[in-house]
């Protein structure tokens, strides 16, 4: 993989514990799987201290890593390296004055946080298709 041919994405959700965490281990693993040039990350306004465990047993029902993916918050300096941002929905705006975060593509996925375990199935399936279909409109 040439570094200077390598697309980057990053997810933006609130906690980082969750949405975006999600998006991330689907996107690498359609990279891996595909072989593109793609990096994927992730990163919250608010980052939570640790993975949701729900997050982590409904990606594991689906045989999807979340491996050296946790919360974190978003790297200003690295911010503008990225050809893509995408704001997982639900709370970004109004955890975060960046403007870019704000005008980023929203793909309005409800946070699962605090929820019953079928709201990160449905999250985790809502966030599947979007990442699917994102790659598909690259024609990748």
């Amino acid at each position: 993989m040439n570094p200077s041919e390598t697309k980057k994405i990053i997810f933006i959700c609130v906690g980082n514990s969750c949405r975006s965490p999600m998006a991330e281990a689907f996107a690498r693993h359609l990279i891996q799987e595909k072989k593109l040039l793609f990096e994927a990350s992730s990163a919250g306004t608010m980052p939570a201290p640790r993975i949701d465990l729900k997050t982590i047993q409904v990606m594991e029902e689906v045989g999807v890593s979340l491996e050296g993916i946790h919360p974190k918050p978003i790297d200003l300096e690295r911010l503008f390296d990225y050809q893509f941002i995408i704001n997982m929905g639900q709370g970004v705006k109004e955890t975060t004055p960046l403007l870019i975060l704000r005008s980023a593509p929203n793909w309005n996925i409800r946070d699962p946080v605090g929820r019953d375990i079928n709201i990160f199935r449905q999250a985790r399936d809502i966030i599947q298709q979007k990442i699917i279909d994102f790659f598909h409109t690259l024609n990748l």
